[in-house]
């Protein structure tokens, strides 16, 4: 007797779209920019990413920098997506719309916070230190977003029983891979934050944590 497991084929066949659209784009950036991107996929690991292309990372826009900022974008989008479906599998909503919701509500966030966090240093003239931390932030996101796309493909389409365990095991390494994130941003950055700990406070309060308490007010806490 076979088992199947319920699944919604709209949200599968949505989900086919974005993985391929995401795959597309990877692919079509590590064929213009293979060096680059190789470097991008160590950094955890090397510094050679943020000496060799510091120049770029402190850039406002770049192909490169759009193109992987829209595939994180979507890649977080699908996470979120699929944590929503998961703890309420029982609500109605048309799921192309609650995901582009999703997707734009995440863009926007991200968009707003560096808008934000570049008028504030400059404010306050910290911003070399605000682009520094921009650029580290903006590699190890990239590279958390890459490490959960196999996860969120074992997810979605792997035929298991324990899709729920899952989804809190991808819940749990995306939370881990964030504190890593801002534990290596503070060690490479520690000499700066020590001679400018008054920024580096009020960075941490505007940019970080009081965004996250403005989501979690809005999203959650209704």
């Amino acid at each position: 007797m076979n088992i199947g497991i319920e699944r919604s084929l709209q949200s599968l066949d949505l989900l086919t779209f974005v993985y391929i659209f995401v795959f597309v784009v990877l692919t079509l950036v590590k064929l213009q920019f293979p060096r680059k991107f190789l470097s991008l996929c160590s950094c955890f690991f090397s510094k050679s990413f943020f000496t060799d292309y510091s120049n770029e990372l402190t850039a406002t826009f770049s192909l490169f920098k759009g193109a992987l900022f829209l595939v994180q974008n979507l890649i977080f989008s699908i996470f979120f997506y699929t944590s929503y479906r998961l703890i309420y599998p029982d609500t109605s909503v048309n799921e192309i719309s609650l995901f582009f919701q999703i997707f734009g509500g995440v863009s926007v966030f991200l968009i707003l916070k560096y808008s934000i966090g570049l008028v504030v240093a400059k404010i306050f003239q910290f911003s070399e230190f605000f682009m520094s931390v921009h650029a580290l932030k903006f590699s190890y996101l990239k590279v958390i977003s890459f490490v959960l796309l196999p996860l969120l493909l074992y997810q979605n389409y792997a035929l298991s029983e324990n899709e729920q365990f899952v989804g809190v095991v991808v819940a749990v390494l995306f939370a881990l891979l964030l504190l890593i994130k801002v534990i290596l941003i503070v060690v490479k950055n520690n000499n700066v934050i020590i001679e400018r700990l008054f920024y580096f406070i009020v960075y941490l309060c505007t940019l970080e944590i009081v965004p996250l308490i403005l989501v979690y007010k809005l999203v959650v806490d209704k």
